[in-house]
């Protein structure tokens, strides 16, 4: 059962240090300049116009650290919680993606509140463009997804599997019609740990 656990562990270990990497270059990421220009002013004054990331797309960053915080509940937690938290994670990573390409299509609307506090005139001529750390954080975004899709996909077929299982189980047990008990493997064993069963009991004939 311990070697059960383990390997469980071990092959989630790498996706959910992924998970971590991903997220926190994507919130490293929302801290750069993401769109730049210029906007004229009624007088003809020009003023220069920087956005950082966080400003220009809170979702990004709000969803670079759920992937962070939902990577560390998934090395911690057990399938019923895992899934959830492999799905927050697919979520996070598309939210992020979402953020990104708003701001790359109408990198304006990001600058909106900032050209009218410079000018004092709405709507206010802008030229603006989106820098390099706005593609960069979609492609994390992206990651993000696929690791937490990977993780999804993991913690269903692992919880398939145990439910097959324990299927087999009782149904073998009805068959004996208490003839003696049902042996287990330690990989039956484990699932009917993470099930909240005691394998012992039908060892014991309970």
């Amino acid at each position: 059962m311990a070697g059960r656990s383990s390997d469980a562990s071990s092959s989630r270990s790498p996706l959910i240090l992924a998970l971590v990497v991903a997220g926190g270059v994507g919130a490293v990421l929302t801290q750069p300049t993401w769109v730049e220009g210029e906007v004229v002013g009624l007088a003809g004054n020009v003023s220069v116009l920087s956005i950082a990331g966080a400003k220009a797309s809170p979702l990004s960053l709000a969803c670079a650290l759920v992937a962070v915080a939902a990577a560390g509940a998934l090395a911690l937690s057990r399938r019923g919680l895992a899934l959830a938290c492999a799905i927050v994670s697919t979520l996070a990573g598309v939210g992020i993606v979402v953020g990104g390409v708003l701001v790359a299509l109408d990198p304006a609307h990001a600058v909106a509140s900032a050209a009218l506090e410079a000018t004092g005139v709405v709507n206010a001529p802008v030229t603006v463009s989106a820098s390099w750390p706005v593609w960069l954080s979609i492609v994390s975004g992206v990651l993000i997804a696929l690791v937490g899709a990977r993780l999804t996909m993991n913690t269903r077929i692992r919880g398939e599997g145990a439910s097959r299982t324990r299927y087999t189980r009782h149904t073998a047990t009805r068959s004996g019609e208490g003839a003696g008990a049902v042996p287990h493997t330690d990989a039956e064993a484990w699932d009917m740990l993470s099930l909240g069963e005691d394998p012992s009991d039908e060892q014991r004939g309970v």
